[in-house]
């Protein structure tokens, strides 16, 4: 039996990013830290899931990009083109 296709299942390729771009994407939409320990950072927003963010130099792969920001955070494409 095949799962029906979610709204975040389309293949939205917004290229491999850095672990601060995402976190400056999540704070323009409403997120914001929470607390830090280490190289963690846990960032929060009203309505949304909690999430916790690794910072590292190394670039996100795309897969791992759109997973963060479409399926955890809940942002539709259009509103990541325009907080980028």
């Amino acid at each position: 039996m095949r799962s029906p296709k979610l709204p975040w299942a389309v293949v939205v390729n917004f290229g491999a990013m850095t672990s601060a771009e995402v976190r400056g994407i999540l704070e323009a939409a409403g997120y914001r830290v929470v607390r830090q320990r280490g190289s963690h950072v846990r960032l929060e927003a009203e309505g949304r899931l909690s999430l916790t963010l690794a910072l590292t130099k190394k670039e996100l792969a795309p897969g791992l990009v759109r997973k963060i920001l479409m399926k955890d955070a809940g942002l539709s494409e259009e509103e990541i083109e325009q907080l980028r």
